[in-house]
């Protein structure tokens, strides 16, 4: 298999009109920033170890455009305490300084994550967006209740907001994007 500068291109298309559709100011304002990116022109090797969410959640077109890149994502992936070699959740960072192709104003990367997991409260500097693709999972802001989150549901967190997230019996993929302070030494995890 090699790595397509085609579907790559399909692939960040695919994540500008999902940006642009959130109600978000930050949604159209990444949406431009990823219009404007150059044209990639690296070759991506395969990576050693490649991830692949579940099949159900490839299912639509932002994960038909997905699916064929999936063998050369560098997906981080957090392992349950219990279960070794069972994956509870992951990202990879598409764009941006640690990304496949690079930027510097701004990371664009998806986020998976397994039924009947949580992602601990954390905070960031950064301003995050947050777009479901598939799946649903209920998220958390500061004090607030836990909110359902739909596929087609997207929603900001402002800097230094801290929250959480939680699924119940589906898993969820979804996009997110950073902007303003997006080093990831701002980025800790909140005791519960």
């Amino acid at each position: 298999m090699i790595f397509s500068k085609v579907n790559w291109a399909g692939l960040l298309q695919n994540c500008a009109t999902v940006c642009k559709s959130s109600p978000a100011p930050m949604g159209p304002e990444i949406a431009q920033k990823i219009d404007r990116l150059p044209a990639f022109e690296t070759v991506i090797p395969k990576t050693e170890q490649s991830f692949s969410p579940p099949q159900p959640l490839l299912d639509n077109a932002f994960g038909q455009s997905l699916q064929p890149l999936l063998p050369f994502l560098p997906w981080t992936l957090r392992y349950r305490t219990d279960d070794p070699e069972q994956e509870k959740y992951g990202w990879v960072e598409l764009v941006g300084p640690d990304g496949v192709q690079s930027a510097k104003d701004f990371r664009l990367g998806i986020f998976w994550q397994a039924p009947w997991e949580n992602y601990p409260p954390h905070q960031h500097n950064a301003e995050e967006l947050y777009c479901i693709i598939s799946g649903e999972a209920e998220w958390q802001r500061g004090q607030e209740h836990f909110r359902p989150r739909p596929a087609g549901a997207s929603f900001f967190h402002s800097s230094r907001q801290i929250h959480s997230t939680r699924t119940g019996s589906e898993p969820i993929l979804a996009l997110w994007a950073w902007q303003g302070q997006i080093d990831w030494e701002s980025y800790s995890v909140k005791p519960l």
